[in-house]
């Protein structure tokens, strides 16, 4: 990614918290933690101009790069951020 959210370019990987059917192995939040934690999907070496706020997990309020980069999403590593003092959510 190389573009502001405003000129559109925004990437993302979401699954929907699993309901249904009752027998499912993918009730709950089983999809939404393996992509976010086990299948090593992974950004990096971007540069980002603009304001940036990201999510992950679930969809819902944002955390800025540096919240990104720590340990618990390790997302973005090598990245470059400019002006990024207050950015809308993507």
């Amino acid at each position: 990614m190389t573009d502001s959210p405003s000129a559109g370019t925004q990437m993302a990987i979401f699954s929907n918290y699993g309901t249904v059917p009752e027998w499912s192995p993918y009730r709950g939040r089983v999809v939404q933690k393996a992509i976010t934690f086990n299948q090593q999907n992974v950004w990096h070496d971007n540069t980002y101009h603009g304001p940036w706020t990201f999510v992950g997990y679930e969809t819902g309020p944002g955390f800025n790069p540096a919240e990104r980069q720590a340990e618990l999403y390790q997302q973005d590593v090598a990245s470059t951020f400019s002006d990024n003092s207050s950015g809308p959510s993507c």
